[in-house]
C-alpha cells in the first residue's frame, strides 16, 4: 500500500500467497482483507455473472466477486482509491511460440531434475506432509513426485477461495491438522 498526501491510495497485490486481496469502500474509507467474509457488511446483492461462473466452475481473473460491493485484487493487480475504487490489471504478457529442441534433448529428464531440485530446497517430513490430489494434471505431477520415496498415503488439507466445496475442504483441513500435518504438496495453491 502506498499513500502520498493529496494523492489517491494505491494498493498493489503481489505473488506468493499475498493474493487475492478483497477490497470494499463506503465512499470515505477503503477496507481490505484476505478473507472476503471480513467485508460482509459491504456486500450488496449477488453478482449474477460471477455466481453463474462459480456454479459452472468457470472462474475468471477479474475484480468481480459473487457480491456487488466487494472487489477482488489478484496477482499483480493495482487498485487506486481516492473516494472511489479503481482496480486495474497489468497489460497482458506477450507469449512467444515454442522453440526448436535439439535432437538429443531430454525434456522429461530436465523436468524431473527441476522438480527434484525444488523439493530438495524444502525437505519434507513424512509425518507432517500430505499430498492433496485435486484430480488435475498439475497436482498429480507435483504431488506424486516426492510421494513415492518419502510420504505415507494419507491426504487431507486445503481451503479454496469461496467455492461450493468450502465446507468439505475446511473439514479436510481440520482433519489434516489433527494428524499433525503442517505442509501440503499440491499443484494448486491452497488458500487460507
Amino acid at each position: 500500500m502506498e499513500w502520498t498526501p493529496d494523492e489517491p491510495v494505491q494498493v498493489t497485490a503481489g505473488p506468493c500467497r499475498t493474493t487475492p486481496l478483497y477490497l470494499a469502500t463506503d465512499g470515505t474509507a477503503l477496507h481490505g482483507s484476505w478473507e472476503m467474509g471480513d467485508l460482509s457488511s459491504f456486500a450488496g446483492g449477488l453478482n449474477a455473472r460471477e455466481v453463474t461462473r462459480l456454479l459452472l466452475y468457470r472462474p475468471r481473473y477479474s475484480t468481480n466477486t459473487v457480491f456487488t460491493g466487494i472487489h477482488r485484487l489478484s496477482e499483480r493487480a493495482t487498485a487506486h482509491f481516492g473516494g472511489a475504487l479503481f482496480p486495474r490489471y497489468p497489460e497482458p504478457a506477450l507469449h512467444s511460440g515454442p522453440r526448436d529442441l535439439a535432437d538429443d534433448a531430454d525434456v522429461l529428464g530436465a523436468f524431473v531434475q527441476a522438480l527434484d531440485d525444488a523439493w530438495d530446497t524444502r525437505p519434507l517430513e513424512t509425518v507432517t506432509t500430505a499430498a492433496y490430489l485435486t484430480g488435475g494434471f498439475d497436482s498429480g505431477v507435483l504431488a506424486t513426485r516426492p510421494a513415492a520415496p518419502r510420504l505415507h498415503p494419507r491426504q487431507r488439507r486445503v481451503s479454496p477461495y469461496d467455492e461450493p466445496l468450502y465446507r468439505p475442504f475446511q473439514r479436510l483441513t481440520e482433519g489434516l491438522a489433527a494428524f499433525g500435518v503442517r505442509a501440503v504438496v499440491t499443484g494448486r495453491a491452497p488458500t487460507r
